[in-house]
């Protein structure tokens, strides 16, 4: 756009500072620039975008976590196997020095069905009472080959006392997760052990 006088409005010429016309005095002006939006990449940076500083530092923390966890849980030390009580942790391996035990529930996948596993009252070598789940299999190997939970004329069965010595090794769960229905409420605890071993020491 042409530059114009300030006091008579003829056109001037570039670089003129004078009007050759009435002689008053016109500032040059100074050319205007645009600033660009973003500013140019500074020495030694592509120009490629950065993830986050706080994205990258989240994503540390929870990998150090995931390492931490791994190597405390994941170890492939075997888990210390501790006396069971009603108040040891859900998960935790347990053994009871058991006395007698006594089949006081049937569990069937479906009402009216064959049952594939009881809940068993048992006594401790202590005198207190502790639950068992364990397959019906497993009792007739372990427990008392005789008892018959699925018998034609009804289910056969006693209360087995056991030899001196005879522990029951299982993991300790939560007795919703194992039976549907109001079982803790039925046998006063909602931590029972599931069988996993039995030895005669």
């Amino acid at each position: 756009m042409a530059r114009t006088c300030k006091k008579c409005f003829l056109p001037l010429r570039d670089g003129e500072t004078e009007c050759a016309n009435c002689g008053a005095y016109n500032q040059a002006e100074t050319p205007v620039i645009p600033i660009p939006m973003k500013p140019p990449a500074a020495a030694g940076q592509s120009g490629k975008k950065k993830f986050p500083v706080g994205l990258v530092t989240v994503i540390a923390l929870l990998l150090i976590l995931v390492a931490v966890i791994c190597v405390t849980q994941c170890s492939g030390e075997p888990e210390e196997e501790v006396e069971y009580t009603p108040h040891v942790w859900t998960g935790r391996l347990a053994y009871i020095h058991v006395k007698s035990v006594s089949p006081e529930y049937g569990v069937s996948s479906n009402y009216g069905g064959s049952y594939h596993s009881v809940v068993c009252k048992c006594t401790t070598t202590a005198g207190d009472t502790v639950w068992l789940y364990i397959s019906i299999s497993d009792y007739n190997k372990h427990i008392d080959e005789d008892a018959d939970f699925n018998g034609y004329f009804g289910a056969s069965f006693k209360t087995a006392y056991l030899p001196s010595g005879s522990v029951i090794h299982g993991k300790v769960r939560n007795t919703d997760d194992l039976v549907d229905g109001d079982l803790a409420g039925q046998i006063g605890t909602d931590s029972i052990l599931k069988f996993e071993s039995f030895e005669k020491k």
